[in-house]
């Protein structure tokens, strides 16, 4: 076979795998978790709770938020952009990275909605 032939067909093969690979990740369901079942485990990893806002701090660079639900509580971890659309008490759907921060468990929000 010409090295042109072999170029051409491994090109196409390269694409499709790279579209493959996006196909999966979109498809990709993030876990849900009750708040208590949130561990050491999950540090680094992406999750996904329903809960209702208990209080909002706002500073200079990002909100904290409580996020409670039937199994506990957690602080949600939110970088500022533009304001932050959601009020106490609120119930919302946040998927994010948890991270430990001064001994305590974290999740530093990707994406929030309204649940």
């Amino acid at each position: 076979m010409k090295e042109s032939t072999l170029l051409k067909i491994s090109l196409c093969f390269s694409l499709i795998g790279v579209f493959i690979i996006l196909i999966i990740a979109e498809t990709l369901e993030v876990k849900q978790y009750g708040i208590s079942s949130i561990t050491d485990k999950e540090v680094d990893k992406k999750v996904k709770i329903v809960g209702t806002i208990s209080s909002i701090v706002e500073t200079p660079g990002l909100f904290i938020l409580d996020i409670i639900d039937e199994t506990g509580k957690m602080k949600v971890v939110i970088f500022k952009e533009d304001d932050l659309g959601f009020n106490k008490y609120d119930e919302i759907e946040v998927t994010g990275k948890v991270i430990k921060y001064r001994n305590y468990l974290e999740i530093e929000a990707e994406t929030i909605s309204l649940s």
